[in-house]
């Protein structure tokens, strides 16, 4: 009687219920179906679409808005640097590229600017005769420009200041235009020791050595939009702001 119970009441289970509860997943087996991926993938592409010109848009409008900001200091500290010196800084050629006077120039920019670097002096790149042009170009022994430094705004509010002992006009950061690889023969070396895991397991020490690469650090005066560096020309009374062609 028992077990004929326990029968009929199986049966009274299964005739309204499952037997067993069953769990139903839109994954199937536990992993995607390709309507799924392809779904996954269309939804991503759009919200990369909306996004990205977003992002682009936000970081434009910040790199202007660096620009504005920059623009105001160079435009507050040529005003302090007349009210200092009397005039604007006079370089070799005016705002409309003609020549200006080089007696009125050498009382801005010196005849010969020995150029510092702070990591290491010992460079080709040493000196500059800014009364005649504000650019360094630094060449290879070949001569072909490798990097190119205008001083037009970073010598008066910066670097004459500093040779002077004064507080600069403005900030311009240290910039590393260019690495001078010396010769091997005499070049300072460094080595380096590490242990790696061997293929067959265990580990293995691996060694070497390189050349150390001699930083040519300068003052950089950049436009955060072009990312080139400013370009200032005048002739003491007024002044044009424009960006350098390299």
């Amino acid at each position: 009687m028992k077990k004929e119970a326990e029968i009929r009441g199986q049966r009274s289970w299964g005739r309204g219920q499952p037997s067993a509860p069953v769990r139903h997943s839109c994954f199937g087996d536990g992993g995607f179906t390709l309507i799924e991926l392809m779904i996954v993938i269309v939804v991503i592409t759009v919200l990369a679409g909306i996004t990205l010109p977003v992002s682009k848009y936000a970081t434009r409008r910040a790199r202007e808005a660096s620009q504005k900001v920059m623009l105001e200091k160079i435009r507050s500290a040529l005003e302090d640097y007349r009210a200092a010196y009397g005039e604007y800084p006079i370089t070799p050629t005016n705002q409309y590229g003609d020549p200006n006077n080089p007696g009125d120039v050498l009382r801005h920019y010196p005849a010969v600017f020995y150029t510092t670097n702070f990591y290491s002096t010992n460079t080709p790149y040493l000196s500059a005769p800014l009364a005649l042009d504000t650019v360094e170009y630094m060449r290879s022994s070949d001569d072909t420009v490798l990097a190119s430094v205008d001083y037009c705004l970073t010598y008066p509010l910066v670097i004459r200041q500093l040779e002077a002992h004064a507080r600069p006009f403005v900030d311009f950061p240290i910039l590393v235009p260019l690495y001078i690889m010396a010769d091997e023969a005499t070049a300072r070396t460094w080595s380096w020791s590490r242990l790696r895991r061997a293929a067959g397991g265990g580990l293995v020490r691996k060694s070497g050595h390189g050349l150390y690469a001699v930083p040519v650090d300068r003052h950089e005066a950049v436009d955060p939009v072009s990312k080139k560096q400013w370009k200032y020309s005048s002739d003491g009374v007024t002044y044009i702001l424009t960006n350098n062609v390299f």
